[in-house]
């Protein structure tokens, strides 16, 4: 009984020119659309790491616009109670908008332990108790490094703390010198237990960023009436444009590729009926030696799959 597989087998011994045409037009092909599938994967994923690194994965920063209002732990249990909210980390600024931190040129920081308020402020760990974290300007400013200790000026009296990280300030700092503290330090130093500057929130789904910012102000307004004049809310439209560019690039790279394959398949199926004329003779040949139809055709449909995948294969290997 002669099978498909040999005949296909022997014919494409027997024809060494179209094989390499056709599995260097299906490796190309192959090999094109993996580049491109990659290439989009690759900008994607750095979309994605430079909004962690800008952002934190914080989809909004709610806080008062002149540093002065104040918040409370009743306030951070309301907004954690909002549906939608995945999680709440804050922040204290105490002398926002205070001649003191002007004199200075130095910003104090108290923050949560939040994982993603550490990651926009780009910090490594929570702050200690004890200690501060210094952003590398003042730092050098300073001539001070990890271990030693420092003595900050402050209102009432200067403060000595151990400096525990020296860090790279966020691009979104606005100052390069930045001394950062535990949330519960900064708050006992300024003599306002539970004080809260902003709140940085983390979504269960960031689509419904506008709807959400809407709930915590009108949260907001009914503990604090007229204090939605004086909130700011950040949605990092930002991150969201730039998830839509890298899902753009991603869209764009799945029709390059389909559109690749497609003129691949074309190729190897063009090749295939450019050839089927001359190999009439061989298959009337093969008819005389007792192959059916079914069988010839059978052949035909072997050599294309064999080409093509192989055509693959070395496209993806590539």
């Amino acid at each position: 009984m002669v099978r498909p597989s040999g005949l296909a087998w022997r014919s494409l011994r027997h024809s060494p020119r179209r094989v390499a045409l056709t599995v260097a037009g299906a490796a190309l092909g192959v090999g094109l659309t993996v580049a491109v599938l990659c290439l989009a994967s690759m900008a994607r994923a750095g979309v994605e790491a430079r909004i962690q690194e800008e952002f934190g994965g914080i989809d909004l920063v709610v806080g008062s616009m002149d540093g002065r209002t104040w918040f409370g732990p009743e306030d951070l249990a309301e907004i954690e109670a909002i549906a939608g909210v995945r999680d709440v980390g804050v922040a204290y600024f105490p002398f926002a908008g205070d001649p003191f931190e002007t004199d200075q040129a130095i910003r104090y920081v108290g923050l949560s332990p939040h994982p993603g308020t550490l990651q926009l402020f780009k910090l490594p760990r929570p702050v200690g108790d004890d200690e501060v974290f210094v952003s590398d300007q003042m730092a050098a400013d300073m001539g001070i490094s990890a271990g030693q200790t420092v003595t900050l000026p402050f209102p009432d009296q200067p403060r000595t703390f151990r400096v525990g990280e020296i860090v790279s300030p966020p691009l979104r700092a606005g100052t390069p010198k930045l001394a950062y503290f535990s949330l519960r330090t900064m708050q006992d130093v300024a003599g306002q237990p539970g004080a809260i500057t902003a709140f940085y929130i983390r979504l269960i789904d960031p689509r419904l960023k506008l709807q959400t910012a809407d709930d915590i102000q009108e949260a907001l307004e009914r503990r604090h009436p007229g204090v939605a004049r004086d909130l700011t809310v950040d949605m990092a439209f930002e991150a969201d444009e730039a998830r839509r560019t890298a899902g753009g690039l991603r869209s764009l790279g799945l029709l390059t590729g389909s559109l690749t394959l497609l003129v691949s398949a074309l190729l190897v199926v063009g090749v295939t009926q450019f050839t089927l004329r001359e190999r009439l003779q061989e298959i009337a040949l093969l008819r005389a030696v007792g192959a059916t139809v079914k069988q010839a055709r059978g052949a035909l449909l072997v050599e294309v799959l064999l080409l093509g995948g192989l055509g693959a294969l070395t496209g993806t290997a590539a």
